[in-house]
């Protein structure tokens, strides 16, 4: 009797300790604690494996997709570091053998690696480094042309910052440029269309001060009016603000820029959002070529641009709005470029 009470509690236990191993170590529930991730170069962060214990792992390997991006390697048993060497992005496999009793299980997961430029961090370590990017420091060399200037920027939700706490390119050009004012009329949710109080025909007319010394006038061609499917209307053949109908996405385009010219008489250009699936915004997109063409202002076109679309990992809040990284890697030099360019003509 006393033998086989000591049989059942040896079963008994042995079905315990291989529930429990089951339990903790089950290959179908370890994952890492991040399927995608993006780092500066030079930047490192940690990445983690879930749901499994380090007793329980027997070895991780990995394998970088592109070293001269990332490098990657373990830290500690349950974590891996990902370091940005390059900008660009990368795929690191990572394969874990998985104690299970006496069996061994492996488990493949993959890790999307993006890199980003990293910002006001002058890298000179060879004389061949400094040849490649003489082209790109002479060019943000020119753009001293914006120091001290006045930039009035009119516009909804993604010149006022909506993805990125209040933060767009505009800050990110007054921030970097001496004695350099940028000013946002931006209003979330606002229209070009004169149809209330915080339209963008009613709000320029209503707030900016019409003694004020502009050097240079930003208007957004908003997504509300899309969004709200208002009349694009057709451009005119006279320029005469008079003559406009404000009531239309064109007309409302047409009357700010004759009011601008009239009353601050500076350089205006107008900026599109990147391509995202609005037919409606799409014809406005088509509209606004010709309304630039009639007046001989400028565009920055980010409606065709190939580096908006599709956006890089971080860089969008959603379909339409940036986050700050996308403002600082990407939208502020593209504006300050284009800007600076814009006055030396």
């Amino acid at each position: 009797m006393k033998g086989l009470l000591k049989r059942v509690m040896v079963v008994a236990l042995v079905a315990t300790m291989t529930l429990s191993v089951g339990t903790v170590a089950n290959a179908k529930t370890v994952k890492l604690s991040k399927k995608s991730i993006t780092v500066t170069v030079g930047e490192t962060k940690t990445v983690a494996v879930k749901n499994l214990k380090a007793k329980n792992i027997k070895s991780i390997k990995v394998a970088t997709e592109n070293k001269k991006v990332v490098k990657v390697k373990k830290k500690g048993k349950t974590k891996i570091k990902v370091s940005g060497v390059k900008e660009g992005s990368a795929k690191v496999k990572v394969t874990i053998k998985i104690k299970k009793g006496k069996k061994v299980q492996s488990k493949k997961l993959t890790l999307k690696v993006n890199v980003t430029k990293k910002s006001n961090i002058e890298i000179k370590e060879t004389t061949k480094v400094e040849e490649t990017t003489k082209e790109e420091e002479t060019t943000m060399a020119d753009t001293s042309i914006l120091d001290g200037k006045t930039i009035v920027w009119l516009g909804s939700s993604v010149t006022r910052g909506y993805g990125s706490n209040g933060y767009t390119m505009a800050d990110g050009i007054a921030a970097k440029h001496n004695g350099t004012v940028c000013e946002k009329y931006a209003v979330d949710g606002t229209t070009l269309v004169n149809e209330s109080s915080t339209s963008y025909v009613a709000r320029m007319k209503n707030e900016i001060d019409t003694n004020k010394k502009i050097d240079i006038f930003v208007l957004q061609l908003s997504t509300n009016d899309a969004t709200n499917r208002k009349t694009i209307g057709e451009v005119s053949t006279s320029t005469d603000i008079e003559d406009f109908n404000d009531k239309t996405v064109v007309g409302a385009m047409e009357t700010i820029i004759a009011y601008v010219k009239n009353t601050w008489n500076c350089p205006i250009v107008i900026y599109t959002s990147p391509k995202y699936s609005n037919t409606h915004y799409e014809q406005m997109v088509q509209k606004t070529y010709d309304v630039v063409k009639k007046w001989n202002i400028g565009l920055i076109d980010l409606w065709t641009d190939p580096d908006m679309t599709p956006a890089k990992a971080g860089y969008m809040k959603d379909a339409i709005h940036p986050t700050r990284l996308g403002y600082d890697n990407l939208w502020t030099p593209k504006f300050e470029a284009y800007l600076a360019e814009y006055l030396r003509k």
